[in-house]
């Protein structure tokens, strides 16, 4: 098994010599086995590994224990680790979504807070082969075209790597077996109550009677897929230069396209509007059914995301659908230590202190923007992340007085509509930071900084 993960691994390039790695450990088989091949490798590629376990309070003291068997095992291999525990099942509830959903918000929140605070490089996962078959199937059996039938790609565009998605179920039971690793049971993966566990436990077993080699010909449809969705992703995006115009498709040249294109070159001016925008097959389609109609020639559609599809005679373009109720307005307290999830943004936030001796010493820095803690506390308010308010203004870095966050906006270009989405961290009236553009002098580190306080943002896939 070693060699074909390796062999895996060096051609989808998921590690590099000297890489920082996070490695998700449950204390099953698939982990363990991650977590032993990645240290057993670490010293000829020079790897930092670090171990981390999410906790998810569903089996009480069998789950204690699981975490307490993550823990003594980096303990005896002198890893570091980190642990958190989460009432997933009280979250579920709370955000109506299903416990799995939920497990996976909490776990991937954990591992975007410690990859910031931490920085880390990649978070490798130990997703197998057979993990890749029922993904593909799940999203079959919801609907879903060449983009979802990848399935679970080797590395995210987040740096999510997964080296054993090569390798069944069965081979790591067997590496397990031979390198005498000892596991724990997740008894909650043996129940049929939960949609994953009922196609590994009841569906694909039935589908394996009609062909024994039933996962490999599915991960094989997976990774044509991959090719076939990579190949015409490239080809789009050339097409997208050559037909638009200021962002402006010209009609009678998206014509002539393949209708594969003309689906891809959609989705790409459309995501020029809105990066994290999220439209289904027939959303696309309803722009191309909209533009057969030949006596029609201005027209306006409404889609998902806030978006407006324009038709202006022989113009195709899109722009956010100018809806004041649709802005969302937000307000959260940032608490030290713990992460801030923003689903709606698809973002995630987290602050920690420490002092300026020890920030100085830290190598590399961690990611995040810096201030001088004890000027804010100085301000005896709360740290918030919150939207723009009418008013609000900034001493900005590297400028003189301050600036109205609007004349920022304007100057940066941004849209109206966007701007009530971008993140403010503020104390009281005062605005520390407008994420992703500008600092406030007001609050930077000097000579006579005792505390840091480091704030990492981060934005993060849907799926």
């Amino acid at each position: 098994m070693e060699e074909k993960v390796l062999n895996f691994v060096n051609e989808n390039k998921l590690l590099d010599v000297g890489d920082r790695i996070l490695i998700g450990v449950s204390g099953g088989p698939d982990s363990i086995a991650l977590f032993h091949f990645l240290y057993s490798i670490r010293e000829n590629l020079g790897l930092e590994i670090t171990v981390c376990h999410l906790n998810h309070m569903i089996r009480g003291k069998e789950a204690n224990e699981d975490e307490k068997f993550v823990r003594d095992l980096c303990e005896k291999n002198k890893i570091a680790f980190y642990s958190k525990r989460s009432e997933v099942e009280k979250l579920a509830k709370e955000r109506k979504i299903t416990v799995e959903e939920a497990g996976r918000e909490e776990r991937y929140k954990f591992f975007y807070y410690l990859r910031q605070k931490l920085g880390i490089d990649k978070i490798a996962l130990a997703h197998h082969l057979d993990d890749n078959v029922e993904t593909i199937l799940m999203r079959f059996l919801r609907g879903t075209g060449v983009k979802g039938l990848r399935g679970i790609v080797p590395m995210r565009e987040d740096r999510v790597i997964r080296p054993f998605l090569s390798v069944q179920k069965r081979e790591i039971l067997e590496y397990c077996k031979i390198h005498k690793l000892s596991t724990k049971l997740d008894k909650t993966n043996l129940e049929a109550k939960y949609h994953r566990n009922k196609l590994r436990l009841e569906v694909i077993p039935y589908l394996e009677k009609f062909n024994p080699n039933f996962a490999q010909g599915v991960s094989q449809l997976g990774g044509i897929s991959t090719e076939y969705y990579d190949f015409v992703q490239k080809c789009a995006k050339v097409e997208v230069k050559r037909i638009t115009v200021g962002g402006k498709i010209d009609i009678k040249k998206f014509n002539d396209l393949h209708i594969c294109l003309k689906r891809e070159v959609l989705i790409e001016v459309l995501r020029k509007t809105n990066k994290r925008v999220s439209l289904e097959y027939h959303h696309i389609d309803l722009v191309l059914n909209k533009l057969k109609d030949k006596q029609n020639t201005v027209w306006a559609l409404d889609l998902p995301n806030r978006i407006k599809v324009i038709r202006q005679y022989d113009c195709l373009f899109a722009e956010i659908r100018r809806d004041r109720r649709e802005i969302n307005s937000f307000s959260y307290e940032l608490t030290l230590g713990k992460v801030l999830l923003l689903s709606k943004l698809h973002c995630c936030c987290s602050a920690d202190i420490m002092s300026i001796d020890a920030y100085r010493n830290l190598n590399p820095k961690p990611f995040g923007a810096v201030f001088d803690y004890d000027k804010i506390l100085e301000q005896g308010k709360p740290l918030l992340l919150r939207s723009r308010k009418e008013g609000d203004r900034i001493e900005p870095m590297g400028m003189r007085g301050t600036k109205k966050v609007k004349d920022i906006f304007i100057d940066k270009k941004i849209p109206a509509e966007r701007r009530s989405n971008i993140p403010l961290l503020c104390v009281d009236n005062n605005v520390i930071w407008i994420v992703g553009y500008h600092k406030s002098r007001k609050f930077k580190l000097n000579e006579g900084t005792q505390n840091v306080l480091i704030v990492s943002f981060d934005y993060y896939e849907e799926a």
